[in-house]
């Protein structure tokens, strides 16, 4: 161990690092930095805080974890001691480069995703950061060794992943993703599959095309839904252009200008036409149609959701004789699910609940299957029912339905009933994680927009608030604000049942205020104006945060709830005068969003229930020098900490 950290120490502290020359602990620093060298001398994995100093006089401050599990308990320390109020902190680890020399002794130390960096912007904050770090350092040291902790099992960190993706929670499912990959349990392909998934939620097509191991996910023949989000993805990217509307646009298309075309092909073999997305039909189309394949063209002409111009193009394709044979209709298996054999995925929402709740475990959630199946709204009460029942056996399967359930909303017609129930869950089996609550904001969120009766209003925000001490925190603070923020902006059909979930949600945040940014502080100030609440959310002048100015500069907010959007507008004016905002709703790509997407310089998706085409136009259509980021959640907080973030390190 001992000439592993000495080999360490003399490359963190050799070049691209002046702090201490060569690693000599004799230097007049040597004394000093040596205090926070001694858990690497002592052999023990406590998390280690190391200097960087850069050639402009600036000394960052490396917080080196051993583990993810360390690096998340870490991460609601650090907000604690020195986020915002001493240091930007946006709560993410730090992208190390290996051709960094300081940057790669910490990757051979400890691996990727581990080590968050702490940039001070003044040299008063850098001396108040390494006094604060020296605190936290000697607490740390005097609290008793632990072993490190038991790996939580792999289906209880996909479940959140899931919930964590499908609640917009970009960073977090980022986290859970790598988790997964070091807990083991899952094979190279599967996490393959997942990071396809990932990057086709977010919209990064692009980047999802470009992945090194995404030849080898094609030629495994992956799960339907893998495959029709790779297809959707070179739609949308390479097929970006080509306007349908005009006719004859195939005879602009050539296999040889499509250089993805050949890689994408083999994924037509296995679609279904009747359940594919629109983009994976159209990529399907093109492919079929430049390859001159009869029977994929056939199948394709049984459905109607193809542009006027694709279908005719099939129809040159395809002979007069030949059946859409390939497309295998399944509403009668759809419409009896109390056929379906034990084992076999259920057809509907109520009887994957009904199986849940009678401990059913013939059957496992392993792909899209629910994608197919009509919204959760249409039988929301036999659903709730359903999860009402579920015992301890169940409640971990139960959990896992969250990530599709939030998928599947209807964001005009939602299932308020069964988003009660699984609430209810959460609070009885202690689901306040960082990823659980990622979860439990969006199920909020679908239970107050279904409009609930007093009662049921009362009961569900009474048993969630009665929890708040559990949840409701600094380290926290994006998704209690964002749940604040919803229900302030909701109706209410109890007003005093609302005023005691802030109440009980927002206390703690504001005996800790002096640890918020500045935009969490004007949401939460804002948020008590409008419900009357008598909370004082002003600082001190001395601990005032630095001001985030992004100049003359122009934001682009994207997402699909527009009372976030207006309340992320309102605060970004009050926060950030300067900067011109514009916003966007769209469901798809438009000509006054490529002029709204080109004309900004910063960009903030809000990616929940973005499976449809404008976050991947809005990504191909952004300026070379924009800066695009995905919030860390759906709602307004997650949204305002995403802009300030990014003006803070770009």
């Amino acid at each position: 161990m001992t000439i592993a950290v000495d080999d360490f120490l003399e490359h963190f502290f050799g070049r691209g690092n002046t702090v201490l020359p060569g690693a000599d602990f004799s230097h007049a620093r040597g004394d000093y930095v040596a205090q926070f060298v001694a858990p690497l001398r002592e052999g023990v994995r406590r998390p280690v805080f190391l200097p960087r100093q850069e050639d402009n006089g600036r000394t960052d401050a490396y917080v080196i974890t051993w583990h993810v599990a360390q690096a998340a308990s870490v991460r609601a320390m650090l907000e604690a001691f020195v986020a915002h109020s001493v240091v930007p902190f946006d709560g993410r680890v730090a992208r190390l480069r290996p051709d960094d020399p300081v940057d790669a002794a910490v990757l051979d130390l400890v691996g990727a995703n581990t080590t968050f960096v702490l940039q001070p912007t003044s040299r008063d904050a850098q001396q108040e950061l390494w006094r604060k770090l020296a605190v936290l350092r000697d607490l740390l040291a005097a609290r008793p060794e632990r072993d490190r902790p038991v790996p939580r099992p792999p289906g209880r960190v996909l479940a959140d992943f899931n919930a964590a993706l499908a609640a917009g929670a970009a960073s977090t499912s980022d986290e859970l993703l790598d988790e997964l990959a070091i807990l083991g349990g899952f094979s190279p392909l599967n996490l393959a599959y997942l990071r396809v998934h990932r990057l086709a939620r977010l919209g990064r097509d692009g980047e999802l095309l470009r992945l090194p191991e995404l030849d080898d996910v094609i030629a495994s023949r992956p799960p339907r839904v893998v495959g029709e989000e790779i297809l959707a993805a070179w739609a949308r990217y390479d097929l970006a252009d080509v306007d349908w509307t005009v006719p004859a646009p195939m005879s602009s298309l050539d296999l040889r200008e499509l250089p993805n075309a050949g890689r994408v092909r083999p994924l037509i073999d296995d679609l279904d036409p009747l359940e594919a997305s629109d983009d994976a039909l159209r990529a399907a189309a093109v492919l079929s149609s430049l390859s001159r394949d009869i029977r994929t063209g056939a199948a394709l002409l049984a459905t109607d959701r193809l542009p006027r111009t694709l279908q005719q193009a099939l129809h040159d394709l395809v002979p007069t004789a030949t059946p859409p044979a390939a497309v295998v209709d399944t509403s009668d298996d759809a419409a009896n699910p109390a056929e379906a054999a034990p084992g076999h995925p259920p057809q509907t929402w109520a009887e994957w609940g009904r199986r849940i709740a009678e401990n059913d475990v013939s059957w496992t959630l392993t792909d899209e299957v629910w994608a197919a199946w009509p919204a959760p709204h249409t039988e929301d009460e036999d659903l709730a029912k359903s999860l009402e029942t579920v015992g301890d056996a169940g409640a971990e399967r139960a959990w896992s339905m969250v990530g599709p359930f939030i998928d599947a909303d209807d964001m005009g017609r939602p299932a308020w009933q069964s988003a009660r129930s699984l609430l209810l869950l959460a609070a009885a089996y202690d689901r306040w994680s960082p990823a659980d609550l990622a979860g439990v904001q969006a199920l909020l969120e679908v239970f107050t927009r279904g409009a609930p009766p007093a009662k049921d209003y009362r009961d569900t925000l009474d048993v969630i608030g009665g929890s708040a001490a559990r949840w409701a925190s600094v380290a926290n603070a994006l998704p209690t604000l964002d749940m604040v923020d919803v229900l302030a902006r909701s109706a209410a059909s109890d007003t005093d049942a609302r005023l005691r979930f802030c109440l009980q949600a927002l206390e703690p945040m504001n005996r800790h205020r002096l640890r918020l940014s500045p935009e969490l502080l004007w949401l939460a100030a804002r948020v008590s104006e409008e419900l009357y609440l008598d909370f004082d959310w002003t600082l001190p002048s001395l601990a005032r945060a630095p001001e985030t100015d992004l100049g003359p500069s122009t934001v682009l907010l994207y997402s699909l709830d527009e009372g976030v959007l207006k309340r992320a507008e309102t605060g970004l004016q009050a926060l950030l005068p300067r900067a011109r905002v514009h916003t966007s709703s769209s469901k798809a790509g438009s000509a006054h969003l490529r002029s709204q997407v080109r004309s900004a310089n910063l960009i903030v998706l809000a990616t929940r229930c973005a499976k449809h085409a404008a976050t991947g136009f809005i990504r191909q259509h952004a300026r070379p020098d924009a800066t695009v980021r995905e919030a860390d959640g759906a709602g307004s907080a997650s949204l305002l900490r995403a802009i300030t973030a990014a003006a803070s390190t770009d």
